[in-house]
């Protein structure tokens, strides 16, 4: 698997997004991908997360991305 983006997730300005191996973006997920989005290599953006904004996004290798549940 190079990377997975779910069928479910909603990615805007897709053309805008550098994604690196092994890493995925889960179904129900909101990305407006602005002016550049770069996602290391194993990061996980999981279900339900929103990211927001016109500008630059960067996420280095070994990170993730979840709800908070209060």
């Amino acid at each position: 698997m190079e990377y997975k983006i779910y069928d479910g997730a909603k990615v805007i300005n897709r053309d805008k997004l550098t994604i690196g191996l092994k890493s995925q973006i889960d179904d129900f997920v909101f990305f407006n991908c602005g002016e550049e989005s770069v996602l290391g290599n194993f990061v996980h953006i999981a279900s339900f997360c929103s990211i927001i904004g016109g500008g630059k996004f960067y996420m280095d290798d070994f990170s993730g991305l979840s709800e908070v549940v209060v």
